[in-house]
């Protein structure tokens, strides 16, 4: 009830005392000089001495004293006119405002008996039951009292339809406000839970809560005022067997008794709270229910078709749209930072291992990635994927070609190019070094120009991912896969840069860059380091005699000779014209020596030949062992003169310095 309401009642309360106290002082008025004039002027003083006591009631009890001297001022009237002449005694017409009363405090059932007591009261005052004065009075009191009593009902009525508008006025008012006060909150959070606190109060509800209905049919809380924490957070709250579904099968809106409900679905221990009625709101959009507004009390001041809750609904709704826009806003923005981090890899010239470590930076900072890894295609191999990038449980793992998994999660994307979501698949690490499964993983192409070249994966061991994060992944591996062309395309360029094109060995550029490289990891590592000087003691022969041609078929026999009889990590160059370098990491001197032996005697063993006769092929190899301080020129020249040595020896020989 609003202030403006209790204080109108206070005011019709007070205005019966003021019409009692007329009454009671009329009836003092018509007894003087009778023999009950004492009495009655003591109990009109009393009286008045009762109204300044009450007046500083509250409306609750003037409600309730009003109504109990009904009886008195009835008693009071009857005396007045039996003492003051009877049938001629004109106090008859009290008994009206006394009808006036009746009709302020009790319904017409209850001012229709009030009326029968009145007339039976004038009766036996009057002793006229059988005269026909008594019964036009006692016919027009009658009247008098109906015609009051439905007066008295359409007033009521209008009271009461009155203060429904004035309160539903007061809702519209406070529900405005409510909107107000959402639009300028920012944190969503705050935002229904300031919902959930006015709504409380708007419908006179004790406690109360918001629910949404997420994607696998759990009721996921939003918020909860007056509710046990615990209870309401509870993991395994269903929707189908919830007291939401159970109202909401009566409506969008309804109020129900919690008598009325199966006790297993009481869920968010509502039983636990001494409420009897819950008020349960649908919380829809575009038709689709996403969740419920629920309140709890003892006594509502809203009823299930009086707009109020489908009202707090809206609002709900309204917040719930915003905020599921203002996340895809922050969603949109964060994608597009980093989709703007990846153009700017696009545009940059990178190694592949710097690209793909600053793509998984990127990728890690929008998603949880325990694993992550970039799979490219080999060509004419569809069997196997090369594992650029790998990056699992806190370990980054070197390059690798690995079996695709005939339906696996990569070969299947591979295969049909549409990204997927695998959740909760034991078989999804199989292209991780740790072989954990994973409890989410996100898989999605790499294409340029049309055409697969890989796949960009994202793995979580901890939780499973949405279609929203397939979305993010899909839109950086469709900018990935253009950085990546370009870095591939880079490579490539920087492979022709450093390569020979003659022999397909590393050129002088690449030799610089490997032997430097060699030597600090040497020094690192405290590893010796060799290196050989090879040169070909019968170019010049083979090209005056048989051409050039012979002459570079001859360069590339001695480039494949080398490398049959090196290791896989050991760096053979082509130096310039005839003369070869090969590095040897890990290898001392006399470790080198026998390498340059081997290289020799296989050298020796051929020939280069035409119709006009045979010419003997051999090199001459000089080696040195890299010293503490040596820098890479001077290793070059120690290796240099060792081979000269071999020369003037006279050819055909391994020179160590």
């Amino acid at each position: 009830m609003g202030e403006r309401d209790r204080w109108r009642r206070l005011e019709m309360h007070r205005m019966v005392f003021m019409m009692r106290t007329i009454v009671w002082f009329v009836v003092c008025l018509f007894s003087l000089g009778t023999h009950s004039a004492v009495l009655v002027f003591g109990t009109w003083a009393l009286y008045v001495i009762i109204v300044i006591l009450l007046v500083q009631l509250t409306p609750l009890k003037l409600s309730l004293v009003n109504p109990l001297l009904i009886p008195i001022d009835i008693l009071l009237i009857s005396y007045a006119v039996y003492r003051t002449g009877g049938l001629a005694s004109p106090l008859y017409l009290l008994y009206g405002i006394e009808a006036l009363i009746l009709t302020a405090y009790g319904a017409f059932r209850w001012s229709s008996l009030g009326s029968l007591v009145i007339v039976i009261s004038y009766g036996l005052v009057t002793n006229g039951w059988g005269d026909k004065t008594f019964w036009w009075r006692s016919a027009t009191i009658g009247l008098y009292i109906l015609f009051a009593g439905l007066l008295g009902t359409a007033f009521r009525r209008t009271r009461a339809h009155a203060r429904e508008s004035q309160r539903r006025l007061e809702q519209i008012t406070a529900l405005k406000s409510l909107q107000e006060l959402v639009v300028g909150d920012e944190t969503f959070d705050v935002v229904i839970a300031t919902l959930l606190q006015n709504a409380i109060g708007l419908v006179g509800a004790t406690l109360g809560y918001v629910v949404e209905l997420g994607p696998t049919g759990m009721l996921i809380p939003l918020a909860s005022i007056g509710m046990d924490a615990d209870a309401f957070r509870a993991p395994n709250n269903v929707y189908e067997n919830s007291i939401e579904a159970w109202a909401l099968k009566h409506g969008p809106v309804g109020i129900h008794l919690l008598k009325d409900v199966d006790p297993e679905i009481l869920d968010h221990g509502l039983a636990t709270h001494g409420v009897d009625q819950v008020a349960i709101a649908a919380l829809t959009d575009m038709n689709h229910l996403v969740g419920a507004l629920v309140l709890a009390g003892n006594h509502f001041v809203v009823t299930s078709d009086d707009g109020a809750m489908e009202t707090l609904a809206g609002i709900i709704i309204n917040q719930l749209r915003y905020d599921a826009a203002r996340r895809e806003a922050q969603k949109r923005g964060r994608l597009l930072s980093v989709l703007e981090r990846v153009g700017r890899l696009v545009n940059r010239n990178l190694e592949m291992s710097i690209l793909l470590k600053s793509l998984h930076q990127a990728v890690s900072e929008e998603l949880e990635t325990d694993s992550f890894f970039v799979a490219l295609n080999i060509p004419n191999d569809p069997n196997h994927v090369l594992m650029r990038y790998l990056y699992d449980d806190g370990q980054e793992y070197a390059p690798e070609v690995l079996p695709l998994t005939p339906g696996g999660p990569t070969a299947t994307v591979l295969a049909t190019g549409e990204p997927k979501i695998f959740n909760g698949d034991p078989d999804n690490s199989q292209l991780t070094g740790s072989q954990k499964a994973s409890l989410g993983m996100l898989v999605s192409p790499l294409i340029h120009e049309g055409r697969v070249i890989g796949a960009i994966s994202a793995q979580s061991y901890q939780k499973e991912y949405d279609q929203d994060h397939l979305e993010f992944l899909s839109a950086v591996a469709s900018q990935a896969s253009i950085a990546i062309q370009n870095a591939q395309l880079y490579q490539q360029t920087q492979a022709i840069a450093l390569t020979d094109h003659l022999t397909g060995l590393g050129n002088s550029r690449q030799f610089s860059l490997v032997l430097s490289a060699a030597i600090d990891q040497a020094a690192a590592r405290g590893q010796p380091l060799s290196l050989l000087v090879i040169d070909s003691d019968s170019l010049k022969q083979i090209n005056d005699r048989y051409g050039h041609t012979a002459g570079d078929a001859h360069l590339q026999m001695l480039a494949q000779a080398i490398q049959r009889s090196i290791r896989d990590y050991d760096s053979p160059c082509r130096y310039a014209g005839d003369e070869f370098v090969v590095i040897l990491p890990g290898s001392n001197v006399d470790e080198a020596i026998t390498v340059a032996e081997r290289i020799r005697q296989e050298m020796d063993q051929r020939f280069a030949w035409r119709e006009s006769g045979m010419i003997g092929v051999t090199i001459s190899v000089g080696v040195a062992e890299l010293k503490n301080g040596m820098t890479s020129d001077e290793l070059f020249s120690a290796a240099d003169r060792a081979m000269y040595f071999a020369k003037q020896k006279g050819k055909n020989q391994v020179v160590a310095i």
